[in-house]
């Protein structure tokens, strides 16, 4: 996504697809972890499963704009929080 403009994020379906299996992948992951691995990284695992759900199986359509600020503003806190948890 870096580069990607919100314009173009808008009139490319494969790129939305792409960005949507992939936070759809994440919420998948998150079903598994421990509850202590959970508390530990401080994440709002719960969120991140129900947009799994929303995603994955069409509890509602898919909202763009949603997306896009997922990908662009709350998945790299997401990244930086479990960087820092996995660091040794």
């Amino acid at each position: 996504m870096e580069g990607t403009t919100e314009a173009r994020f808008d009139s490319d379906q494969l790129r939305q697809d792409g960005v949507a299996y992939r936070i759809g992948i994440i919420g998948e992951a998150a079903r598994g972890l421990s509850a202590p691995t959970k508390t530990a990284i401080g994440l709002d695992w719960t969120a991140m499963m129900g947009m799994r759900n929303r995603l994955f199986h069409g509890y509602r359509d898919t909202n763009l704009v949603t997306l896009w600020k997922t990908v662009k503003i709350d998945l790299p806190q997401v990244v930086s929080l479990i960087e820092a948890f996995l660091e040794p």
